[in-house]
């Protein structure tokens, strides 16, 4: 089992469907996702957790 710890992503989009389907597609390859409905938003969530 590897002890790497996932590489996180945060995705801001205004489509909710779109933001699922990133969600599924980045978990599946081990990602660790994060979302934003919108640009201040993402902005805050960047400021708040740095991800990769």
């Amino acid at each position: 089992m590897s002890t790497a710890k996932a590489e996180r992503l945060l995705i801001a989009d205004d489509d909710p469907d779109l933001l699922e389907a990133y969600v599924l597609f980045f978990e599946a390859d081990g990602y660790a996702v994060q979302t934003a409905a919108d640009g201040v938003d993402a902005l805050a969530a960047y400021c708040a957790s740095r991800p990769d």
